[in-house]
């Protein structure tokens, strides 16, 4: 009997699951709902969430910046506040506001090694890759 509540009370204890940080890093798109965005020389399509919660980043020729509730035990992330600048870029302007959109509508995500892939629901929003020395 001894035995036996050794063995439930040590299965009882949860293990603590040690996901990668996803903040401090640059997160660069590599595939928008499953397609490569075309970007010219020197345009970025990325984010980068900072440890205080704020977010910033760049959708091709425009900045953005808002805030984030993260939950890495559940994978959720929920992005709000979103502001985008709205510098003229031709032919930029709707992928930029797809990519604001899909930002908005994420819930949650998934990390595998260095690529992190953002959902809406069962939707799969944007793969992106972890950028070293950002």
């Amino acid at each position: 009997m001894l035995l036996l509540c050794l063995h439930l009370s040590a299965a009882g204890q949860s293990k603590t699951v040690v996901k990668e940080q996803i903040t401090g890093i640059f997160w660069q798109v590599v595939s928008f709902e499953d397609t490569i965005p075309s970007r010219a020389s020197g345009q970025k399509m990325g984010i980068t969430l900072m440890n205080n919660n704020k977010m910033s980043g760049f959708a091709l020729c425009n900045n953005i910046s808002g805030t984030y509730s993260l939950k890495p035990a559940r994978g959720i992330l929920h992005f709000k506040n979103m502001n985008m600048t709205w510098r003229g870029c031709a032919g930029a302007v709707r992928a930029e506001y797809h990519f604001l959109n899909a930002l908005k509508i994420t819930t949650h995500y998934r990390l595998s090694k260095d690529t992190l892939v953002l959902y809406a629901g069962n939707r799969r929003m944007m793969s992106l890759l972890k950028q070293q020395g950002q």
